[in-house]
Order: C-alpha cells, then sequence, then structure tokens
C-alpha cells in the first residue's frame, strides 16, 4: 500500500527561492519564479527510495498577507 502524501508549500520563500536560484539579475519579469504546486508535489512523490511507494493526496499552498 502507498504511503499517501500532503505537501505543504510555503509560495513565497518559494517564488524568492527560484527568483534567486535561476534568475539572479533583480530586474528579471516578476514572472520568472513562478512554479506549479501540483508538478512539484508529483515530482517529489515520484522519487521514492527503494520499496516505498508514495501518493500525493493533495497540495497546499500558503501565502502571506499583504501589508494594508
Amino acid at each position: 500500500m502507498a504511503d499517501q502524501v500532503v505537501a505543504f508549500v510555503d509560495a513565497q520563500n518559494m517564488y524568492r527561492g527560484a527568483r534567486r536560484a535561476f534568475f539572479p539579475d533583480p530586474s528579471a519579469a516578476h514572472i520568472y519564479g513562478n512554479f506549479n504546486p501540483r508538478k512539484l508535489g508529483q515530482l517529489l512523490t515520484s522519487r521514492p527510495r527503494p520499496g516505498d511507494l508514495r501518493e500525493l493526496k493533495e497540495v497546499r499552498i500558503y501565502t502571506g498577507r499583504p501589508d494594508a
């Protein structure tokens, strides 16, 4: 039986981390750094250790609240 996985993603940190890792120029367009949370969850569960079976149950996205 496969283990069910729920992925929790801090969207703002993921976005900023992707920008720093792949687009070091701060003047790059704001769309660079966007990611697909579902595909991220699928990637995480598609690489199990030998003998492990994992099934992605859901992906939860967490974002901060903007300043007023």
